[in-house]
């Protein structure tokens, strides 16, 4: 199938891309948005939009509801739910390329529930689909016109321009529990498979071919040597390119560098109580797919405490207080928020008062009145925005209060970078927070430095005879004899991308939440994670401990003999543009961390991983490892 970004101006952000080709998708060779010949808008082209709950996934970051319909979209629905015959409509899939989803497709065109078909597969469909769908048309001698079949290759998830996800449907099939369970071959040829997919399909919206660096051994490794011969093999064989030789999205003339990291070297950052917005958000609310949903309680006078239920929509494109702030400390957050909110209220107040200052010049007054007629509309949605935030971080500061939350990031910043814990870590453990708290903070321990053996062994021992599970603790002793047994060398550093600490906080002690203003913020520091140091070690082309066996792969370059894996040049340039995939699962924090380096250095980075885990679902997952492998269980 040809690429449809071949026919699209060249976005700037793989995000731009992917919705790019999805507008093309919904407008194909549509002139919506022009005008006749006598000057009048033309109507747009009604259609209705069937997908899978693959497809609504990578739909729901990408386009609002009103977006849709700007596209002509007037009825979305799932493949599978039950659907009636709609009379002189065109209806656009947009599903995987599976049996079900095939199946279900020929069910429609046997049914003959529409008049014109457009079937876009979020990756390739297998030849062996195409037949079935080509033999399904002829024999039921449907009076459905099928238009066209495309490959979209937009088997991914943008969440921001510069972050994606291999999927959120079913994602607990390509997480660190799957890919580091005990398991037979076919399911996880299955899992490398389907990663291979993702990635092929994100590199074709990327628009060239990168040289990848994986790390050795576990996943990362199949899936650079699978994803090497699948870019190698069409490049090869394919009669239709689908990447772009010259210049990258950035202007540059260097093929970028794609990094696959196993989630392995570098655990704690996924455990870690974190301080940034984002991350704070996905820690402790149910934050998924730009959407965080959490419950407000109120008080009424008579006493009786009322729940309410709040979405709120966390989209770096048209919210500018969330684009500027998401990767900053909670209190700067904080206070910004409050800032921003008191200069929009006045200016709303000076806005609704102009005209009646009783000004003699009649044209100065109307001029005033237009203004503010225009500009009001822009200002009662930047307040909706910034009032949306403020309950957003009263639920989140609730969260951090109930749980003990800077308690347990303070010890966690010490431990990670390698400096003496100022409080103990058995009397931080005994004085409150979740089983999931303390476990999370005793297995950073057990992976940090700082703390003495015993008094890891007496917290361990203390979790234990309070009947916690200890499988994710057994699981990160395996993983603590493996690391020392490779290399003693190695250094953690902090995930995290600034310091701070909060006074624990009473109801109305800080200025946001009250008067006061107990909130107290440490100066920022900044530190750079383990990944980030990979990750700026091979755009720079220099070796050291933590990239030393990192292997080399170039699709593009001949090979001698039948080895995939190339030598390393010994003299090449730093390159300015690099995609980084963390295979088992990645998080907001080590995202933001990379994020900040990319900016003081200058660099294009974009983050993917299988899926976010938040930190308790990560500890689930190693807990889930050691216990298909034969857990310790729960304590006695």
């Amino acid at each position: 199938s040809p690429k449809m970004a071949g026919r699209m101006r060249r976005p700037t952000s793989l995000r731009e891309q992917q919705c790019e080709m999805i507008r093309t998708m919904l407008r194909p060779g549509s002139n919506q948005g022009d005008v006749d010949e006598i000057g009048l808008a033309q109507e747009p082209e009604w259609k209705i939009l069937v997908y899978d709950k693959y497809g609504e996934n990578i739909l729901s970051p990408l386009l609002s509801v009103s977006e849709l319909r700007g596209l002509g979209v007037t009825l979305y629905l799932q493949l599978d739910a039950e659907r009636e015959h709609i009379p002189d409509t065109t209806v656009i899939y947009f599903v995987r390329p599976t049996q079900s989803n095939v199946d279900r497709i020929c069910k429609d065109l046997q049914e003959d529930l529409y008049d014109k078909c457009q079937l876009n597969f979020l990756s390739a469909v297998p030849t062996d689909l195409l037949e079935q769908l080509a033999m399904t048309t002829v024999s039921s001698q449907t009076s459905c016109e099928v238009e066209r079949v495309y490959d979209m290759y937009t088997n991914f998830i943008s969440l921001e321009d510069d972050l994606f996800v291999m999927r959120e449907q079913a994602r607990d099939k390509v997480s660190y529990l799957a890919l580091n369970s005990p398991s037979d071959d076919a399911e996880m040829g299955a899992a490398v498979d389907d990663i291979v997919t993702s990635l092929f399909c994100v590199l074709v919206s990327n628009g060239q071919v990168p040289i990848i660096r994986a790390s050795r051994g576990h996943a990362a490794e199949m899936i650079a040597g699978k994803l090497d011969k699948k870019l190698r093999d069409h490049l090869k064989l394919s009669r239709t390119q689908l990447f772009r030789e010259g210049m990258s999205a950035t202007g540059s003339f260097q093929r970028p560098l794609l990094v696959l990291v196993d989630r392995h070297v570098d655990i704690p950052t996924m455990l870690h109580h974190t301080c940034t917005y984002q991350a704070l958000t996905h820690d402790v609310l149910d934050y998924k797919l730009n959407r965080v949903a959490y419950v407000v309680e109120d008080s009424g006078e008579d006493g009786k405490v009322t729940r309410e239920k709040k979405v709120f929509e966390m989209d770096s494109r048209s919210d500018p207080f969330w684009r500027a702030n998401r990767g900053l400390p909670f209190p700067s957050v904080a206070e910004a928020v409050e800032q921003e909110l008191a200069a929009c209220k006045k200016r709303e107040a000076q806005i609704r008062s102009a005209g009646g200052s009783g000004d003699p010049s009649l044209q100065d007054n109307t001029s005033r009145i237009k203004d503010a007629v225009s500009s009001l509309p822009l200002l009662l949605e930047q307040k909706r925005q910034l009032t949306g935030h403020m309950s957003l971080l009263m639920a989140v500061m609730d969260k951090i209060k109930e749980g003990k939350h800077d308690a347990f990031y303070s010890l966690e910043e010490e431990i990670i970078n390698s400096t003496a814990p100022t409080e103990s870590l058995y009397e931080v453990v005994k004085a409150g927070g979740s089983e999931a708290d303390k476990m999370r903070l005793l297995i950073i321990a057990m992976l940090g430095k700082g703390v003495k053996a015993d008094e890891i062994a007496k917290t361990e021992a203390a979790l234990k005879e309070g009947g916690c599970d200890m499988d994710a603790v057994a699981h990160a002793h395996s993983v603590n004899a493996q690391r020392t047994q490779r290399s003693s060398a190695r250094v953690q550093a902090s995930a995290g991308t600034k310091e701070w600490s909060f006074d624990m906080l009473s109801s109305g002690s800080s200025k946001l939440f009250g008067e006061g203003g107990l909130i107290k913020r440490l100066l920022p520091t900044s530190s750079s994670g383990v990944v980030t140091q990979i990750v700026e070690a091979l755009m720079d082309f220099k070796q050291t401990d933590l990239t030393k066996d990192y292997l080399y792969f170039d699709p593009k370059q001949v090979r001698v003999g039948g080895s995939t894996k190339l030598d390393v040049p010994k003299s090449r340039a730093p390159v300015d543009e690099c995609m980084v995939f963390m295979v088992g699962g990645g998080n907001y924090c080590e995202y933001q961390n990379l994020m900040d380096s990319a900016a003081t250095r200058k660099k294009v980075v974009t983050y993917g991983c299988t899926d976010l885990a938040t930190p308790d679902e990560f500890l689930q997952q190693l807990a889930g490892v050691q216990s298909a492998l034969g857990g310790e269980g729960r304590g006695k």
